[in-house]
């Protein structure tokens, strides 16, 4: 299980695993029958970018001030932020230890 102790210490590839997974249970939840690929479009232009190969591409590249500029944004998404704050209670609730160094 990946973990974090708070938001700020999230390491990027930690970051794009959950937002992958906020896509995966939307497109579980979703009733009208959507893709995956279209539900990460959605996560992706939450967060300004045109769809999810786009900001997939430029995520691999980006600095750390632009991941936590990423981060900061996907926090002030409704869902989202509720979303990976859950994830980051679940960790601080078991004590678990992140290496904030991984990327």
């Amino acid at each position: 299980m990946i973990t974090f102790p708070d938001l700020n210490s999230m390491s990027g590839t930690d970051f794009l695993i959950r937002l992958k997974r906020f896509a995966k249970l939307a497109k579980k939840a979703d009733t009208t029958g959507k893709t995956l690929t279209w539900h990460q479009d959605q996560v992706a232009i939450s967060l300004g970018f045109r769809c999810w190969s786009l900001f997939h591409k430029h995520f691999a590249t980006i600095t750390q001030r632009e991941a936590n500029a990423l981060l900061v944004r996907a926090l002030e998404c409704a869902e989202l932020g509720t979303f990976l704050d859950r994830y980051r209670a679940r960790s601080a609730e078991k004590g678990e230890e992140f290496d904030a160094t991984a990327r």
